[in-house]
């Protein structure tokens, strides 16, 4: 069964052009016991809420 994507649905896969960032997220993800999935969900939640901030305080427009 090949894999394929639906119409709607991107491929959830992310071309990464740093292998050294991908070991060490691999390395943080090892080191707190958690997925590399997780890992990666949860520095995007930190990187959103971050921005969120800045747009509220008017930094960014």
């Amino acid at each position: 069964m090949s894999h394929r994507k639906g119409r709607n649905m991107p491929d959830a896969r992310i071309n990464i052009k740093n292998p050294v960032a991908v070991a060490l997220a691999h390395r943080l993800a090892a080191l707190e016991g958690k997925s590399i999935t997780a890992t990666v969900c949860d520095a995007l939640e930190d990187r959103a809420a971050r921005l969120t901030s800045k747009v509220k305080k008017g930094a960014i427009d």
